[in-house]
């Protein structure tokens, strides 16, 4: 099992790492604005965020891959719900306990935000991706029975629409939501089952999918550097420069897709590092929901005494060095939540509800 799914769950840690760097840049004030003056850090940092800019795209790309061939169960949407109010609500406890945290400033938007963390945004992600796994049973027949053709045809028209507008034409769309939507989520989901299901032969092996993985990273920095000297040019297309940092922007989604086929082809030896990368990836969903809690998001770099530094490899190494103890973190705090789910699903098991999820899933797949 673990040679098999080794790739593709250090794939999964990779885009987590990633997730941690642009949020590391963004939050701890790495990047300098793109209307200013650029120091060799600037260049460096917006060099890093386009080399990680595409994990959002590559997580969802890992989910569709598997997925599209599988069911949908309601006990697994139950179980990311649970796993989402597990953080938002544990983690203002801790941080009231500590100190941290005086919860008679909370307005009544805040509240909204810990009670109804998927209505209300807590996170985009889980938002966006909630919706996708609620059509997950509608799109898996759909992409089951579909020919190839109709297949590329589906994929290709919503590529269009969310992708190509904005790729190349100088204006900003008022739908356009930069790819943090359920729309583009399902969008990645059908590449990603064609992916599954016909392959791209473009993408023929672990060096040419490299490759254009650097290559579409060089692009989306390149295009940010050039958009940032128009601007200052005709002082224009201010808010056209940092496009190609949206996810789904062309580049942004063909390095993604480059990316994801370099783990593809990448066979990690049976080892016991490989082992390791199977039993930790399935973790990495909390390092992101413990990360960007609401309380959390705008301090823990404020906590590791994020800064710019002089130095451009003394600001890649503490980038490096704070990430990684992040994710380690976050993957030993979820490893300890998930053995109380698993406690509290052995009570459950001696209840009514496993029947009435088994029933639930039923008739998801019509058989009720």
């Amino acid at each position: 099992m673990s040679k098999r799914l080794s790739n593709f769950e250090a794939l999964r840690i990779l885009a987590m790492f990633m997730v941690l760097v642009l949020h590391y840049l963004d939050k701890g004030h790495i990047l300098t604005s793109l209307t200013e003056s650029f120091t060799v850090n600037s260049y460096v940092a917006y060099f890093l965020e386009s080399l990680a800019i595409v994990a959002v795209n590559v997580y969802v790309l890992i989910t569709g891959y598997f997925m599209c061939e599988s069911s949908m169960k309601v006990s697994r949407l139950l179980q990311i719900l649970c796993q989402v109010m597990w953080y938002v609500l544990l983690i203002p406890v801790v941080l009231v306990l500590l100190g941290q945290v005086d919860i008679t400033g909370f307005t009544t938007y805040d509240w909204l935000k810990l009670l109804f963390p998927v209505h209300m945004k807590h996170y985009w992600f889980v938002t966006s991706y909630v919706i996708l796994m609620l059509f997950v049973p509608f799109l898996n027949p759909a992409i089951k029975h579909m020919s190839k053709v109709q297949h590329l045809a589906a994929t290709a028209l919503l590529v269009v629409y969310q992708v190509l507008p904005k790729s190349v034409l100088p204006v900003v769309f008022t739908d356009d939501d930069a790819g943090y939507g359920p729309v583009w989520l399902i969008c990645l989901y059908l590449i990603a089952a064609y992916i599954r299901k016909y392959g791209i032969p473009f993408f023929s092996s672990l060096k040419k999918s490299l490759l254009c993985y650097l290559a579409g990273a060089v692009c989306i920095w390149g295009s940010i550097l050039v958009m940032r000297q128009v601007y200052f040019a005709i002082d224009s297309f201010g808010e056209r420069i940092d496009f190609a940092l949206h996810y789904n922007h062309i580049f942004c989604l063909f390095t993604s897709v480059a990316l994801f086929y370099t783990f593809v082809h990448w066979k990690p030896k049976e080892n016991g590092f490989s082992r390791f990368i199977v039993k930790a990836a399935p973790y990495t969903f909390g390092v992101y929901l413990l990360h960007e809690h609401m309380l959390v998001g705008y301090n823990w770099t404020k906590w590791l005494q994020v800064a710019p530094a002089d130095s451009v490899l003394v600001t890649v190494i503490t980038l490096i060095w704070k990430c990684a103890l992040v994710l380690a973190i976050g993957l030993f705090l979820d490893w300890l939540r998930s053995l109380v789910f698993r406690g509290i699903g052995k009570v459950l098991a001696y209840t009514p509800v496993p029947h009435m999820i088994n029933r639930l899933d039923k008739c998801l797949r019509g058989d009720a």
